[in-house]
């Protein structure tokens, strides 16, 4: 036997084991299709791994109408086939929450206002302008990295890929701290996805440095490989105590002047940016060193400073 027949037979195989494999599932398949109403925007993977993404038109027996792909899609091919939301009716949700709280923002802050006898006009426009904003932008994010999954073939991975990991880190802030954390998140093969964080500072022995803090984040990682940088930014709220000392002059009751020494709690909203690297070195197993920056408010005047977190988490993907 040469090797060209060799090939063949081989060649032959294995389509015909594939051809068999995705045949067991064409009743799934077709029960997954019937939940599809024309207008859904979908994503469509297939045997080959190629990716199809747009609206949903109609099905005939053999073929998948998307409107916007040339190459009509075989039912009898597919591997993976999700339904997304459409990113509008997040973004108008959102922008009507957003816009409730800038307005009750608003009123509280032209209360102030009205009190100091001053005019806050153009400040109570401005916030309910970046609640309107910021709301419309979560709600966009949001339904634009939701979607159902209607079938996925055995051994195909998921679209989004849920993450739980546990994190430890060190923030600089009252000297260098441990921070202690859980993270929960999904990335889509795209690279776009999303997390929450929450974390746990101890402080040093006095207190200083003691707080936590309660992130979300957008996340695009680059590339496919098990190797792939990433970036990240989000908002982000916590608390954490300082030690703050202050001295009063000689005078008449005190002779000597004094000094007074203490703790306070700092607490608020606060942006933070930063990446670092994705590593997947086994299918289930997701390794994340980081490096973020905060911009917090700090000592009494309140005034904003950027704390660096450096760390890693650890976890599992599905």
């Amino acid at each position: 036997m040469d090797r060209k027949t060799l090939a063949a037979i081989v060649v032959t195989l294995v389509v015909a084991a594939r051809d068999n494999a995705f045949a067991q599932d064409t009743a799934a398949v077709r029960k997954a299709l019937d939940r599809l109403s024309p207008g859904d925007r979908i994503s469509v993977l297939d045997t080959d791994g190629g990716r199809d993404v747009g609206t949903f038109t109609g099905l005939t027996d053999t073929k998948l109408l998307i409107d916007g792909v040339p190459s009509k899609v075989n039912p009898a091919r597919i591997t993976r086939l999700t339904v997304h939301d459409s990113p509008r009716n997040g973004a108008k949700i959102g922008a009507l929450v957003g816009g409730a709280a800038g307005v009750v923002g608003a009123l509280f802050l032209g209360s102030l206002c009205a009190n100091e006898g001053g005019d806050c006009t153009a400040g109570v426009a401005v916030l309910v302008a970046t609640g309107i904003g910021i709301g419309a932008g979560v709600g966009w994010l949001g339904d634009s990295l939701m979607q159902r999954e209607l079938y996925r073939a055995d051994g195909t991975g998921r679209e989004y890929s849920p993450e739980l990991r546990v994190r430890v880190a060190a923030t600089k802030r009252s000297g260098v701290q441990p921070d202690f954390g859980v993270s929960w998140s999904r990335t889509g093969v795209s690279g776009l996805g999303f997390e929450v964080n929450a974390d746990r500072t101890r402080g040093a022995v006095d207190g200083a440095g003691r707080g936590f803090s309660i992130d979300g984040r957008a996340v695009y990682a680059f590339g496919r490989a098990r190797v792939r940088p990433y970036l990240a930014g989000g908002l982000g709220y916590g608390e954490h105590h300082e030690n703050f000392t202050y001295d009063v002059e000689p005078s008449v009751f005190l002779p000597n002047g004094a000094s007074y020494s203490g703790q306070h709690r700092i607490e608020g909203f606060a942006p933070l940016f930063g990446g670092g690297l994705r590593l997947q070195p086994a299918r289930h197993l997701v390794i994340r060193p980081e490096v973020t920056w905060s911009v917090e408010p700090t000592g009494r005047s309140r005034t904003r400073t950027p704390f660096p977190h450096a760390g890693v988490s650890i976890g599992a993907a599905w």
